[in-house]
């Protein structure tokens, strides 16, 4: 959608619904657990994951981040009919990535597990492989800004498909980039469906905003987007979220 606001100024803005918000992060095993957030107190807390829900030979298969993304993503499929699906990740399979480069540095034969797995894409191949699905898939990447342009594209899948799943991950970042400070560096994921109309009665109406005017809290400055959506969401906020160019408000 776009307006014209009385200053001449364009606004681009998005409708949507979501529904079965699923969340998990170091110290945090539930979506009401995010009503309190903190960086220092997260980082020193490990990560519960739930791989209940992933095929045994699967789960021998997946990385750490895999096993993130694929334990918020299966339980949305049990419960609604998903016609797409969009996963969000920073940092993708950084781990199996850096493990391919310290074989090819002591000319040691690459596996080729790990090879297939070191792509972005892994965890949509796993849950599609696993689902049996045939439907789209995006993997999207965007910096720090990636929760942001996830849920963009997620909700533009709307123009075609009525019920999308949005995940958005994680792994903490391996130790040899310490050096460079990176913010956001908690395992974590998030996903929830996205809808054209409301699914059940929980389901929640919602307005996206494109806003380059607005920053983040400084309280929130060293946390992923996606965990301060969560704790936007487990709070009830009634009061608009602002996140990296975009805003969020209930309708």
């Amino acid at each position: 959608m776009i307006d014209s606001s009385k200053d001449n100024k364009i606004a681009y803005w998005m409708r949507f619904y979501i529904d079965s918000v699923l969340a998990t992060a170091q110290g945090k095993n539930d979506i009401s657990n995010f009503k309190d957030i903190s960086y220092l107190e997260m980082i020193k807390q490990d990560i519960n994951i739930d791989t209940s829900f992933i095929a045994a030979a699967m789960r021998r298969r997946c990385s750490k981040s895999s096993k993130i993304a694929l334990s918020v993503s299966i339980p949305q499929l049990h419960k609604y009919k998903i016609d797409a699906v969009v996963f969000a990740s920073q940092h993708g399979e950084l781990a199996n990535t850096l493990s391919i480069f310290k074989d090819i540095s002591n000319q040691e034969i690459l596996s080729p597990n790990a090879f297939s797995q070191s792509v972005h894409n892994t965890p949509s191949g796993l849950l599609s492989i696993q689902q049996k699905l045939k439907i789209p898939f995006n993997s999207i990447a965007a910096g720090t800004e990636t929760f942001e342009m996830g849920l963009i594209d997620a909700i533009t899948q709307l123009q075609d498909y009525d019920n999308v799943l949005f995940t958005c991950y994680d792994d903490n970042v391996p130790e040899i980039f310490d050096e460079l400070n990176i913010s956001d560096n908690l395992a974590y994921g998030i996903s929830f469906v996205i809808s054209r109309e409301p699914l059940s009665q929980s389901s929640i109406g919602l307005k996206l905003e494109i806003n380059n005017n607005k920053t983040l809290l400084q309280k929130f400055n060293r946390l992923p987007s996606a965990i301060i959506f969560a704790n936007w969401y487990a709070c009830n906020e009634l009061n608009p979220l602002f996140l990296k160019r975009i805003s969020i408000e209930k309708m």
